[in-house]
């Protein structure tokens, strides 16, 4: 699940990146056992001044507790570069 697709501002990667909410309100509807962020802090536009977004290192922190919020917390795994997951 993309979950790093912008912030409150309003400053995004794009349609196809969703938010943290967005990405809440898409695991609600699809309902999977596990949810698993990927390419978090991997990626950033280049915002002409070669820092990265206010956002970018917050992201999966934004997304789990909206996730929690939703009492969805539960399904959430995190991953770190190169960690495997074995899903039954």
């Amino acid at each position: 699940m993309p979950g790093s697709g912008g912030d409150r501002r309003g400053a995004t990667l794009g349609p196809g990146h969703p938010d943290p909410g967005r990405a809440v309100t898409a695991t609600a509807r699809i309902r999977p056992a596990t949810v698993v962020p990927i390419h978090w802090g991997t990626y950033a536009a280049e915002d002409g001044r070669r820092t990265l977004p206010r956002w970018f290192d917050r992201a999966c922190e934004e997304f789990a507790a909206t996730l929690a919020a939703a009492d969805l917390g539960n399904r959430l795994r995190l991953l770190e570069p190169e960690e495997d997951l074995s899903l039954p």
